[in-house]
């Protein structure tokens, strides 16, 4: 995403947030607050430390823990090498939260994202996911018998939708999202949208992307 003041915040680079509430202006959040906390049911370390620091429709998903209706949360694997950092440990800490909470759980390798973005092969994507993130996640707290595992390469839903998607948007639409495109990303931006929905063609419920 282009900020108003010119830094790009996006899922390929990294940049350093000085200014957290412009972060949750500019994206269209809302901020975490003691009242959402609140609500929510046994609340993790990292929600509340306040380390989760904004969220965007977040009462729908809490409605959804505390009635008991369907809901799924999902989140991917970046196999661009063996090993994971702090961000991607509070990431797998609140999946497994509201696994625990009954979310629908969806697990997926980015093995298509990898190669188009980061020069992966498929074959080093799968051997990096199956012996190292895939075990790391699981020691973290993910559930693997409540849990939906697939890559992008094998998930013929999710890039079947992806093609669909295409015929959705514009190459300036794209780029007033992410800056400067290149056609690999493009297709790993495509086929993230694609992941994010592709839950909701079996059954229309909520969805939540730590």
């Amino acid at each position: 995403m282009a900020e108003k003041s010119g830094v790009y915040i996006d899922p390929w680079g990294a940049t350093l947030i000085e200014d957290y509430r412009r972060v949750i202006e500019e994206f269209g959040l809302e901020p975490f607050t003691d009242e959402v906390l609140n609500q929510l049911p046994n609340p993790n370390l990292l929600m509340r430390r306040k380390v989760v620091f904004a969220h965007r429709d977040l009462k729908v998903i809490i409605d959804a823990m505390v009635n008991k209706k369907p809901f799924y949360a999902l989140t991917g694997i970046m196999p661009s090498a063996e090993k994971i950092h702090f961000g991607t440990k509070m990431v797998v800490e609140n999946l497994a939260y509201f696994q625990k909470q009954g979310a629908k759980t969806y697990l997926l390798v980015a093995d298509l994202e990898a190669a188009s973005t980061r020069g992966v092969s498929l074959k080093e994507a799968r051997k990096r996911a199956l012996n190292f993130h895939i075990p790391a996640y699981i020691a973290l707290g993910v559930d693997p018998k409540r849990t939906i595992f697939y890559f992008q390469s094998e998930n013929r839903k999710v890039m079947n939708l992806a093609c669909e998607l295409s015929k959705r948007l514009t190459m300036s639409e794209l780029q007033a999202a992410y800056g400067v495109m290149t056609p690999g990303k493009v297709v790993a931006a495509l086929l993230d949208y694609s992941d994010i929905l592709h839950p909701q063609l079996e059954e229309r419920i909520p969805g939540i992307i730590p």
